[in-house]
């Protein structure tokens, strides 16, 4: 089987850092477009020459992607994702990232000192935060750069419309719930045969995808918490309803498909990429790391290798 063009729109803080690790496998390197941010000047030239496209985009229309390109996304819970991302920017705002400097000393030091009430609050995390899964479900890259300002700006009515209509167009509707399952069912769509998502970007306080996390909090602060992120995701609350109805379907269909066989070479693609990860940790061991990073980056290719021998032994 030929490998389809693939589109990954992907949403932030839905593990979709994740998934796309396994599935550009399917595709040759030169020809994957990863990690595209909405800044990126673009045109149609350049992104129709990729097989395989993925980051944080708006809705690409069809004139901008190959004919046949399957499109898939990941949506996740919007309580989780929202409160994922809340401490991703309390993360970032204490590292004084570029993107956040415009806060307020006072929406910083609530940041610093863990005071979320408050940063659910402000105009600023509002305005960048709320509905952030129909933000990038509905809005269409028309003009350069990819996706523009239009990201940044809070959604209404026909934006949550557009969305709808999107969310139906997509062929693949994954869950980051269901992060395993979506990505045995997509990859097999390209061919790839997989058991499982690794775990990418996932943040240590809120790396259990299926709790909403609310009890991260100060138990007297946890409702009210609640109750303003539902207000702030009312779209996203029923875009993700429409996600749990789409996955079911496709994964009852899914469920009946034989067993996937990789061509020579998808194999070849996927052993490309897994030699450019073990060369970047090479990398990263020997020029970023500490020594004792060092030290378990040697004790991890000698177990490679060790392991290789024993099969090819055997």
């Amino acid at each position: 089987m030929n490998t389809p063009p693939l589109y990954f729109l992907h949403i932030p803080k839905t593990s979709g850092t994740s998934l796309s690790s396994v599935l550009r496998r399917a595709y040759p390197m030169h020809r994957s477009l990863n990690g595209l941010r909405q800044h990126v000047v673009a045109n149609e030239t350049m992104l129709r020459s990729y097989d395989c496209i993925d980051g944080h985009l708006a809705w690409l229309p069809d004139h901008l992607l190959q004919p046949g390109t399957l499109r898939c996304t990941v949506l996740r819970d919007p309580i989780a994702r929202t409160i994922s991302h809340m401490f991703m920017f309390q993360h970032e705002v204490m590292g004084n990232k570029p993107d956040y400097r415009k806060l307020g000393e006072e929406e910083k030091e609530a940041l610093r000192r863990g005071d979320f009430l408050r940063i659910l609050q402000s105009k600023q995390f509002r305005t960048r935060y709320d509905n952030v899964q129909c933000r990038h479900l509905s809005r269409v890259k028309i003009s350069q750069p990819i996706g523009s300002t239009s990201l940044k700006i809070p959604p209404d009515k026909s934006d949550f419309i557009a969305a709808q209509q999107h969310l139906q167009a997509i062929n693949f509707v994954g869950l980051t719930e269901r992060l395993d399952d979506t990505t045995r069912m997509i990859g097999a769509a390209i061919g790839l045969s997989v058991n499982e998502a690794p775990k990418k970007n996932i943040n240590p306080r809120t790396n259990d995808a299926s709790t909403s996390s609310i009890s991260l909090f100060d138990a007297s602060q946890q409702q009210e918490i609640l109750q303003i992120i539902e207000d702030i995701n009312r779209y996203d609350i029923e875009l993700y309803r429409m996600a749990q109805e789409r996955f079911k379907a496709q994964w009852e269909a899914y469920a009946h498909l034989p067993p996937v066989r990789m061509t020579n070479r998808v194999r070849f693609h996927s052993a490309t990429w897994s030699a450019y990860a073990l060369l970047r940790r090479v990398y990263h061991g020997i020029f970023k790391n500490s020594a004792r990073g060092q030290l378990r980056l040697l004790h991890r290719i000698r177990s490679i290798v060790s392991t290789r021998k024993i099969k090819g032994t055997s």
